[in-house]
């Protein structure tokens, strides 16, 4: 509707068409569009005026309201009313919650979050219409996103598992995987729900799912404890001696104890025992591996060398039967180290600490002769003879019916006086011998004679008792005048002298190969011992002599001749 001030009115639309009104001081026009409106004002007499504006027609538009969606849970979704904006101050709108009313937006869109499905209320309102129209719109929420894995399980060392992702809810089309170390801070699979991992120790494994659409992810992990490896420690005896009993032990560790089985073989794989430990009767140089296992985890192997310290070998020979006070016949044959210590026991409470000893039984009976072998690093042998047999021992002891006669007279009767003996061999120094027990001898030259026994017994065991100078047998007058003589102080042949019977006194010149007089007989020193007048030694060689020997019966006898010096 239009009003104007009075007089006449003329006015036209955008179609040019024009309109009267005559003395009216308003005009009802019905528009259908919007047009552009001028009016034109006379009265008749003065110039006439007039006004030009925009008539705009509101009219209702097509509004799109927005259709049910679906979303994912804690997505923001922006929704929006379309095909309003030509008129677009004409509108107004107002998003309610269908369930409570609560407002939610007043303007063309709602940006929200949903947890759960949700019916939205929409209030359009046209300027031109005094009730507002409604529509409703579903937003539904799909399930939370949701991930599980494997329970938490036990694993030996070096098994492998198969991990898998069991994902729900969330946009199943867009789901992805990543699946994380939490104890080591490592990524280790991406885009699949399922790969086998090894374990070398405990971990916590996580597993993530993301769809594209629900805010965060789901997550879900799984402890994966491992059994340490399985260990086993080698215990030997360091000081255990080459030939002696010992145990190898173990002691082991890890894996499942209950299950444990263990394996010993040498270098040529023969198994040398099933136990935990390995007994050793006779110890030597070994190489060896021991293998553990427990039906779950990678076995342990592990090899070594056992080597006992080296130990010595007692060993001898020996006679074994001998008689009383007979040097025992004994080798030592042990083999050893340098500093070794060898200990003898001959059974009867006699030890000597020698390498070779010398030994004899004083008394008869049945001995155990022993020898340990003794190392510096500890080490010792030990090695025996038993059963050794000393025999008894016979006694020689003989007399003579006298023991000096003149030479007319020199026929002497021995007296056996020797106890267990029954075979018996005399020799009287003269060459003469017998066999006899009681033998009866003659001597045909003066001089002292050495007699000699051997007295046997049943064992063969024999004594010998050699009597020196025992019989002599005189002359009246009877010199003896050596050709050579050694003075080396072992009274034997020391000097030289006249040797016999039937004189009192001599005297004695000596002289060197050129004539030279080296020595002569004084009351102090009357036999010539091989030194000169200032007592030096005289070399070995030949000498001449001199010899002047007073009788008994006063006659003086002259002896001339040669005597060798032997040093």
């Amino acid at each position: 509707m239009l009003w104007f001030n009075s007089g006449n009115l003329f006015f036209s639309d955008s179609s040019n068409v024009v309109h009267t009104a005559n003395n009216l001081t308003k005009k009802i026009l019905s528009v259908v569009d919007t047009s552009n409106i001028k009016i034109v004002l006379t009265d008749g007499c003065s110039e006439q005026d007039s006004l030009q504006f925009l008539y705009r027609l509101r009219k209702p538009k097509g509004v799109q309201m927005p259709t049910d969606i679906t979303v994912c849970k804690g997505a923001s979704v922006v929704l929006k009313i379309q095909n309003y904006k030509a008129d677009s101050a004409a509108y107004s709108f107002r998003w309610k919650d269908a369930a409570t009313q609560t407002l939610l937006s007043a303007s063309d869109s709602l940006l929200k979050s949903y947890n759960q499905t949700q019916k939205i209320k929409i209030e359009s309102k046209f300027v031109c219409n005094s009730n507002p129209d409604s529509a409703f719109v579903n937003v539904n929420v799909l399930p939370p996103l949701q991930v599980l894995v494997n329970n938490d399980t036990t694993l030996c060392y070096g098994q492998s598992i198969l991990l898998k992702a069991f994902p729900a809810g969330g946009n199943t089309a867009n789901y992805q995987f990543n699946w994380l170390d939490l104890t080591d801070n490592l990524s280790l699979a991406i885009n699949t729900d399922t790969f086998t991992f090894i374990v070398s120790k405990t971990k916590k494994i996580a597993a993530q799912l993301m769809d594209n659409c629900t805010i965060g992810n789901a997550y879900d992990t799984v402890l994966i404890t491992v059994l340490p490896p399985l260990q086993a420690q080698i215990i030997k005896d360091p000081t255990v001696c080459q030939g002696k009993q010992t145990v190898i032990n173990s002691k082991a560790s890890g894996g499942i104890v209950s299950q444990y089985s263990y394996e010993w073989s040498d270098i040529n794989s023969l198994i040398l025992s099933t136990d935990s430990f390995l007994s050793i009767q006779n110890a030597q140089q070994l190489f060896y591996t021991l293998s553990l296992k427990d039906n779950c985890s990678n076995p342990f192997i592990k090899s070594d060398t056992f080597a006992p310290k080296p130990s010595p070998k007692a060993l001898f020979t020996s006679d074994t039967v001998l008689c009383e006070m007979q040097l025992l016949n004994i080798q030592n044959n042990s083999s050893y180290q340098p500093g070794s210590v060898f200990n003898w026991n001959f059974g009867n409470s006699i030890t000597q600490q020698i390498f070779q000893p010398l030994y004899f039984y004083p008394d008869s009976g049945i001995y155990k002769i022993t020898l340990n072998v003794q190392q510096t690093n500890s080490c010792a042998d030990i090695f025996s003879i038993s059963n050794i047999q000393v025999n008894p021992k016979p006694q020689a002891e003989f007399a003579a019916d006298k023991t000096t006669a003149d030479l007319s007279q020199a026929q002497f009767q021995f007296m056996n006086q020797s106890a267990k003996a029954n075979n018996f061999l005399w020799d009287f120094g003269d060459g003469g011998t017998s066999v006899n027990d009681n033998p009866s001898h003659t001597f045909i030259d003066f001089g002292k004679y050495d007699v000699k026994l051997i007295a046997i017994n049943i064992y063969g065991c024999s004594d010998t008792l050699l009597k020196k100078q025992f019989i002599e047998v005189l002359n009246e007058y009877k010199i003896y005048l050596p050709t050579a003589f050694s003075p080396n102080a072992d009274n034997l042949n020391d000097a030289f002298k006249p040797i016999g019977y039937g004189f009192k006194d001599y005297e004695i010149t000596i002289f060197d190969r050129w004539g030279v007089e080296v020595f002569s007989s004084s009351p102090a020193q009357k036999e010539f011992i091989g030194n000169d007048f200032k007592d030096n030694l005289l070399p070995s060689e030949t000498y001449s002599y001199v010899m002047s020997v007073f009788a008994n019966d006063g006659r003086v006898k002259y002896y001339k001749g040669t005597i060798i010096l032997v040093r």
